[in-house]
């Protein structure tokens, strides 16, 4: 009758050990699919990081190039279509080119460059 029991008790253990064996097959797998998924959303957020970074530098470099053709003044004209304050430095740049021609300086406006309305040019200058 020992026997009997001792091999109920083996087979019991047994099928426990195989339950559980199981069990842990199943959550490894469950797991392996979690850390896949994760990896290719890494994958995915890397690629998406490194088009951004090149986005901005692009960006960067064109405002780097804007900059250095506008002057301030008119980069905030571009922004905004309110009236703004000229700076001494958008005068400055303003005069000789009105003064270089008078028609053109009109023409360039007109065609929706940023410049300073030639009456604010005159008032600027007789001021000086």
């Amino acid at each position: 009758m020992s026997n009997v029991l001792d091999q109920i008790a083996k087979q019991a253990v047994e099928e426990t050990c195989d339950t559980k064996f199981k069990d842990i097959a199943t959550q490894t797998v469950i797991e392996n699919d979690i850390v896949k998924k994760a990896m290719e959303q890494i994958k995915n957020l890397q690629t998406e990081n490194k088009k951004l970074k090149e986005l901005l530098s692009r960006e960067k470099e064109e405002k780097s190039t804007v900059e250095r053709i506008f002057t301030e003044g008119q980069l905030k004209k571009l922004k905004t279509k309110k009236q703004i304050k000229w700076s001494i430095e958008d005068f400055a740049s303003a005069i000789p080119l009105h003064a270089a021609g008078a028609r053109s300086y009109r023409l360039l406006r007109k065609r929706g460059y940023f410049l300073s309305a030639v009456g604010t040019l005159r008032r600027w200058d007789s001021r000086c």
